[in-house]
């Protein structure tokens, strides 16, 4: 009986990690939703997805690094209030109250402010819900929102200016983005609903869950 449970046991914990990794993608796309490609830039510049060790702190003005930087912060959150964002999926700036959200973070400066563009696609591994994009919306949700133990410092021009496009992409669990390199660099909080395990895992879940019943009952 001990031998079975283990058995089992070990095959629910691939599909709970199998559903993790699943929820944790977040990927630069090969081709965004209009057409972008990965990462592209006049001079040459870097995309990166960074790990929870890896956030910049404090994040602050002037990372001047060539780098398009992508982090997680927090998530799964329940919103307690509406959360007001610059730009929300279907229209208009609110994001309700009981929604369950993720937030990330994109940030890119280049050491030579008005030297050239960089385009990519991001790809989120669920519904993007909205954007944060103004200086003091950014500012305003740092605490609800921010990476836990991370500093975020506010600053003048954090955010977009008016030449850098941010877009929802087509299939609405990506954004597209277009950014000039002016100081202080560009910055926009995305946020996506929560994310759920893929089908194929929770089918293994499932599957696991039954051969403990079968084993179970020829055991009797």
């Amino acid at each position: 009986m001990l031998k079975s449970i283990l058995k089992y046991s070990t095959v629910l914990g691939i599909a709970l990690v199998a559903g993790q990794a699943q929820a944790d993608m977040l990927v630069f796309k090969a081709n965004s939703g209009s057409g972008i490609n990965d990462c592209s830039g006049n001079p040459e510049y870097s995309c990166e997805v960074l790990g929870p060790t890896d956030i910049p702190n404090p994040v602050s003005a002037n990372p001047n690094d060539d780098t398009l930087s992508v982090w997680k912060e927090v998530g799964p959150l329940t919103l307690a209030s509406d959360l007001t964002v610059n730009s929300a999926a279907g229209g208009g700036t609110i994001i309700s109250s009981g929604t369950t959200i993720q937030s990330y973070m994109l940030q890119f400066d280049s050491p030579q402010p008005g030297a050239g563009t960089l385009e990519a696609g991001i790809e989120f591994g669920s519904e993007v819900l909205g954007l944060i994009t103004a200086t003091g919306l950014l500012n305003a949700t740092d605490s609800l929102l921010g990476a836990p133990g991370i500093v975020y410092e506010t600053f003048n021009a954090r955010g977009l200016e008016g030449n850098d496009v941010v877009d929802f992409g087509a299939d609405m669990f990506s954004v597209d983005v277009f950014f000039r390199t002016t100081s202080p660099g560009d910055w926009v909080r995305v946020i996506t609903a929560a994310e759920v395990s893929e089908p194929g895992s929770l089918a293994l879940l499932a599957t696991a869950l039954v051969g403990v019943g079968l084993s179970r009952r020829k055991r009797r």
